[in-house]
């Protein structure tokens, strides 16, 4: 047997290998998409607007959280603003500045 038969057989060798992966990797696939197959359209837009309406329901949510701490941070400040004009704040005015300045409570 030549070199050249060798390498003749070794490459139809090949070549029916690939064909066979090639053709079990497609039947795998055929399967595969028949058993993920999507669901109809009427039940994807449900599943979008169920998605969708929880999405909503959540940033509402932390949006009504929000607004919540930044009211509840505005009255303390309101508040201790009060107590300084009033004199009843226990800090100096200048306490305060460095509190502002350094973002620290008094």
């Amino acid at each position: 047997m030549s070199d050249y038969s060798t390498i003749q057989d070794h490459g139809e060798r090949m070549s029916t290998n690939a064909l066979a992966a090639f053709s079990i990797g497609l039947g795998v696939g055929a399967g595969l998409a028949l058993l993920f197959a999507p669901k109809r359209g009427e039940e994807i837009r449900n599943d979008i607007a169920h998605k969708a309406s929880d999405v909503a329901d959540r940033a509402r949510d932390q949006f009504e959280s929000v607004r919540s701490q930044a009211r509840e941070q505005m009255d303390n400040l309101r508040n201790k603003v009060g107590n300084i004009r009033t004199g009843n704040a226990g800090a100096s005015g200048s306490d305060f500045r460095n509190s502002v300045r350094t973002g620290t409570e008094i």
